[in-house]
């Protein structure tokens, strides 16, 4: 079986193939393409609310590709979702149409919410009964979890992110509303804890700021948790 995923976010849209295989009653998955293309739709619509005609045809072209690929290696199942950017987006919906409509490509735009209830299910499975927050930050929005014993127990999306920031469309409200979840959520045990990190924004930090590779990145001491790229 071959499987197909789009992934529209505020910076870049991406393609994956994949393709499952089944062995002595075991599955495993074989990435067989992987695309990333920088569209910045969100510099678009964090600027003004919109996407630009320039930038809806390449968004056109740039799926119009991706459909070839799709078709080209026969997958059985595909989904497709759009994020932060599209959201907010005055033309996000008749975009989605117009995908629909010509290539046969049906794209979700999902919640803030359902964004962090896909990667909880990805993310919960490495987990110990430990007390962890997960940060995934993204072009236009971060999402924050926190689990304890394997169990997620308070989620929260914000308008905060990469592509929004650089924009200059981050709020000092959305900041103080994120620093006031997290002291009201993360620390009111006084526990330690342990964050963390995805999305492509965390992986590159990580990068720069681990030259070793090490799993962890570690913080002053006034700093009350330590960070696990996952």
């Amino acid at each position: 079986m071959k499987l197909a995923a789009i992934d529209i976010g505020s910076n870049a849209v991406r393609l994956q193939i994949t393709k499952v295989l089944e062995y002595d009653n075991r599955i495993t998955f074989k990435k067989l393409e992987y695309v990333r293309f920088p569209l910045r739709l969100g510099h678009d619509v964090f600027s003004t609310g919109s996407i630009s005609q320039y930038n809806e045809e390449r968004f056109y072209k740039l799926m119009t590709a991706y459909k070839h690929l799709i078709d080209l290696y026969e997958i059985d199942a595909f989904y497709g979702c759009a994020t932060s950017a599209m959201r907010e987006s005055s033309i996000g919906r008749k975009l989605v149409e117009r995908v629909l409509k010509e290539l046969d490509i049906n794209l979700e735009i999902i919640s803030g919410h359902e964004e962090a209830e896909m990667i909880n299910k990805v993310i919960i499975q490495s987990l110990d009964d430990d007390h962890y927050i997960h940060i995934d930050v993204g072009g236009g929005s971060t999402e924050l979890n926190i689990y304890q014993k394997q169990m997620k127990i308070f989620s929260q999306s914000f308008k905060l992110g990469s592509v929004r920031t650089l924009e200059g469309k981050d709020t000092f409200e959305a900041w103080e509303e994120m620093r006031e979840w997290v002291g009201k959520y993360a620390f009111k045990r006084g526990e330690k804890i342990t964050a963390i990190g995805t999305g492509g924004n965390i992986n590159k930090l990580f990068e720069l700021s681990n030259p070793e590779k090490k799993s962890n990145v570690s913080f002053p001491k006034s700093c009350p948790f330590k960070i696990r790229v996952g």
